[in-house]
């Protein structure tokens, strides 16, 4: 064993340090299990070593079998890579007018893989792979006995026309699914809607605000409803009231359901995660959610909404915080508990190292008792975050802080 671990090592400090020397040297013949197992090793280790940048930077979304993965199918997948590449490699030695053989042209790629061990070192970026390029390059000239010129066409030119295929099968499959070329920054509307209650309403109908661009374009009146769906036993439509343009919803009834939270203490003596035993806290609670979404053309401007973004209306005395009207028309229990939340928001996802959020978010919750039959009046808020693309600070919470409201009009109706 001490034997085949110093033989590898002088194998490979000859390669790294005199790549001239040892392929002027190597046989070109005498079977392919040396310069595999070679090759093998030196991909097991550079396997290893992203197995342990992976768990220091912590970024393991496969767990132990994601780890593993880079262990065993590295050299493997190295291994297969070297004959297959030898084979195209050589094609082009042959064509520049090389006289060497295909066991030549697989050794020769086969010990220019020493330098793989230095591939996780993640400051080292493409350097590993620049030198085992340079490597093939001298082994080419000693094994093909041609010029450094031809030898550095042969290993290349596989290699550009690889990436050219690879770019225009990438270009094809987002061409035929309309998908962008620049998926860095993804921007897009979210609408909201929330109703709540600890007791069963009867008939429920609520006026609710929509989005609305400033000069009174909707976001589709029509792709509101088709987005947002029919949820179960409910109709939404589009309805003109005193205060403009609404989004009506209504149904039969809510019936609160019966939900169960367990609040988990720490473990106590003979006690695991697994065993843990909590209270058990049961309530009472209807629940529905509206949601839809679209995406937006372009990036939206969320440092300030003055003109060219959406706001739910109607909306008076337009601030950051501002004035606004729901209807509401049931019947309840006169101590019944309802909270209505809208809410919109525009976003910004963009891919800076990760992933970077920057959104607006117009929005108001409310909560009333007992039965209602008419309009309600709410507070609501239009507030900004931006994280920053620094990943250190990134990590840290951010604020919701005021918008910029300063050019929008307090109220907008059908009529403006």
């Amino acid at each position: 064993m001490n034997k085949m671990i110093n033989d590898l090592k002088n194998t490979w400090l000859k390669v790294i340090k005199t790549s001239g020397d040892f392929f002027e040297q190597m046989p070109v013949i005498g079977g392919y299990a040396d310069p595999v197992k070679f090759a093998a090793i030196c991909y097991l280790i550079a396997g290893i070593g992203m197995s342990i940048i992976t768990l220091v930077e912590g970024s393991t979304p496969g767990g132990v079998g994601w780890i593993l993965s880079y262990i065993i199918l590295l050299p493997v997948i190295g291994v297969i890579g070297i004959f297959i590449g030898g084979f195209i490699i050589h094609i082009f030695f042959k064509i520049l007018g090389g006289k060497g053989t295909y066991e030549g042209t697989v050794r020769l790629l086969a010990y220019s893989s020493a330098v793989a061990v230095f591939s996780w070192i993640p400051f080292l970026f493409i350097l590993p792979d620049l030198y085992m390029i340079y490597m093939a390059v001298i082994g080419g000239t000693k094994v093909h006995k041609i010029s450094t010129t031809r030898s550095l066409i042969a290993v290349v030119t596989p290699l550009i026309i690889v990436i050219v295929l690879i770019g225009a099968i990438v270009f094809v499959i987002f061409s035929i699914g309309g998908m962008s070329l620049d998926p860095s920054v993804m921007s897009k509307y979210n609408f909201n809607i929330e109703v709540s209650t600890d007791s069963k309403l009867e008939k429920p109908t609520f006026y609710l605000p929509l989005p609305v661009f400033k000069d009174g374009s909707k976001l589709g009146d029509e792709a509101i409803i088709q987005n947002t769906g029919n949820p179960d036993g409910w109709d939404l439509s589009m309805i003109e009231t005193e205060h403009g343009k609404m989004l009506k919803i209504s149904a039969i009834k809510i019936e609160p359901e019966l939900h169960q939270e367990i609040g988990l203490s720490p473990p106590g003596f003979g006690q695991t995660d697994d065993t843990m035993q909590g209270d058990v806290h049961s309530f009472m609670r209807g629940y529905k959610e509206f949601q839809a979404s679209w995406t937006s053309g372009h990036v939206i401007n969320i440092t300030s909404t003055a003109d060219i973004v959406p706001l739910l209306y109607p909306k008076f005395n337009l601030t950051q915080k501002y004035e606004s009207y729901i209807y509401a028309d049931y019947t309840a229990a006169p101590k019944a508990n309802i909270q209505v939340c809208v809410t919109l928001y525009g976003i910004n996802q963009l891919w800076a190292g990760n992933l970077v959020f920057n959104n607006y978010r117009d929005n108001f919750c409310t909560e009333f008792t007992g039965k209602k039959h008419g309009w309600i009046p709410v507070t609501g808020e239009i507030v900004q975050r931006v994280m920053p693309y620094n990943k250190a600070e990134n990590s840290k919470p951010v604020e919701w802080v005021p918008v910029s409201n300063e050019k929008r009009t307090s109220t907008l109706t059908d009529d403006t």
